[in-house]
């Protein structure tokens, strides 16, 4: 974990820069092409971390993907069925062809939940919106974030030792950071 951190905090802090919930003039519009931003990179990429992670228990997969969330949100806030389901998919995914690369990428997105605890409260405080209220993708785990978090490092550190997959989970994270970012630099879909 302390090489994950290490080896991905530039691209990290790059990637700070770019979410628009951090900025003091954030909008209800500037959020909601945000979370349509989001649900077009976890849209085409839960499949993938399915095809290598969903068979292994250790992960709980089901719970950490956040595609339903994004969507939930997005019709709170007003978005019609029809045009979240047009809204882009971002087609430059990370590289994924085995677990360790999987994890990779799920060490970036379980990191994001983490972070989004914080960006939770200030999308409360500058929006009025709330888990259940538009802000459902941010608070993923409620209260449960720590815990879940905790059990992520520890079945992915405990899936590294056992499959030597160090190098490959590091150069997926960091794969992950780079598709993410240029993905949200990319101008957002048309919603209303």
């Amino acid at each position: 974990m302390d090489r994950l951190r290490r080896e991905t905090r530039q691209q990290h802090q790059s990637i700070e820069r770019t979410v628009p919930l951090l900025k003091d003039d954030l909008t209800r519009p500037a959020y909601c092409a945000y979370l349509g931003q989001l649900l077009g990179f976890h849209r085409p990429l839960e499949p993938l971390l399915h095809l290598y992670l969903g068979d292994l228990p250790a992960f709980d997969l089901p719970a950490r993907c956040k595609r339903s969330l994004l969507e939930h949100d997005l019709a709170h806030l007003g978005q019609p069925p029809e045009a979240i389901a047009v809204l882009p998919s971002c087609t430059a995914l990370p590289p994924l062809f085995d677990a360790a690369h999987a994890l990779g990428c799920l060490y970036v997105l379980e990191g994001s939940t983490l972070g989004g605890q914080i960006l939770s409260r200030k999308v409360a405080t500058r929006l009025g919106l709330h888990p259940g209220t538009g802000a459902s993708y941010l608070s993923a785990y409620g209260a449960g974030t720590g815990e879940m978090w905790r059990r992520f490092c520890a079945a992915l550190i405990a899936h590294a030792g056992q499959h030597r997959g160090e190098d490959r989970i590091v150069q997926a994270a960091q794969d992950t950071f780079a598709a993410l970012e240029a993905w949200l630099k990319v101008p957002a879909g048309r919603l209303q």
